[in-house]
């Protein structure tokens, strides 16, 4: 395996974070800021491909634009490993958290 490779675990997490982000018109960004790490949910209002894209300090507002910001957590990484269960553990609360508000409105 390349050091890059997903293992088929960590790929099966990713294919669920695409879907989300498909279902739910966003993307997210992994977001090396100076302050820690972060994981970034957007709307997806520039059409980009719902993905998981990576942005490191300022460069995170050249990924961005001006798409809202639906949610923002704070990562840890393990390592030199992202954590791809908790990852897809913050999109599911952040949807859900999202669909709780439009519901109160």
């Amino acid at each position: 395996m390349a050091e890059n490779e997903l293992t088929p675990e960590e790929e099966k997490i990713r294919r669920q974070l695409v879907k989300i982000a498909a279902d739910n018109d966003m993307y997210f960004v992994i977001w090396g800021g100076h302050f820690g790490n972060y994981f970034v949910g957007l709307r997806n209002t520039r059409k980009k491909q719902p993905e998981i894209y990576g942005a490191m300090y300022e460069m995170f507002y050249d990924v961005v634009g001006g798409d809202t910001i639906l949610f923002k957590t704070r990562i840890d990484i393990e390592g030199s490993c992202i954590p791809w269960q908790k990852m897809l553990e913050i999109a599911k609360a952040g949807i859900e958290n999202k669909k709780d508000k439009e519901v109160a409105v």
